[in-house]
């Protein structure tokens, strides 16, 4: 029974940082960056506040394993993607980009960039530092995939292949901000056609 209590509270203890990290995000959606205290947090993670700081040691902290939680930590690496030496390019990269959309589409991760938007300018070192782990994380293997697709004739050549995470930017858009105030329609549709709008720039003409 001792040994059974101790298993408990083990696996009590290994799954409490993320925990708090759901807590943090939930925090974090409800109230900003600014607006987000630890104390509340620990309250929704059903810990005390020095809890917390056994696992991180600041606000700036929280926020950032956060922010690795949902836009880092699901996405596999270029090494663990070993297929994308090999897959056609405009299908890939248009799966990519849906993909990146859609992840940006649900609550958690709209809340975490716009914090990131609208509040970033408080904190630029923490922004730097999300966008280095996310950029770490994914700008190895979609360099790799571009310069494919130009290499062998299928992309087109331009300035784009210097700034990779461009071709993310109709996503985040449509994510944040699509919708009928806007005039664009059903954000979904709309992506789909800025999709088609990018890939007759993208793709190398014949």
């Amino acid at each position: 029974m001792a040994t059974q209590t101790k298993t408990v509270r083990r696996r009590r203890k290994e799954a409490r940082p993320g925990e708090i990290i759901e807590a943090g995000i939930a925090e974090f959606a409800a109230n900003g960056f600014a607006g987000t205290k630890l104390e509340h947090v620990a309250r929704r993670a059903g810990v005390s506040k020095g809890t917390i700081y056994n696992y991180f040691d600041s606000k700036e902290t929280l926020f950032r394993e956060a922010f690795r939680a949902r836009f880092v930590d699901s996405l596999k690496s270029g090494d663990e993607m070993p297929e994308l030496a090999e897959a056609p390019i405009e299908p890939t990269l248009r799966t990519v980009l849906r993909m990146a959309y859609e992840g940006l589409s649900t609550s958690d991760h709209k809340a975490l960039l716009t914090i990131m938007l609208l509040e970033g300018d408080r904190f630029p070192d923490l922004v730097e530092q999300c966008r280095n782990d996310l950029t770490e994380r994914i700008g190895a293997p979609l360099q790799a995939l571009i310069d494919r697709g130009v290499e062998e004739g299928s992309l087109a050549a331009g300035a784009y292949q210097d700034f990779p995470a461009l071709l993310f930017a109709p996503g985040v858009v449509l994510a944040l901000f699509a919708g009928p105030g806007l005039g664009l329609g059903e954000p979904d549709a709309a992506f789909e056609a800025a999709l088609d709008l990018m890939f007759e720039g993208l793709i190398a003409k014949p």
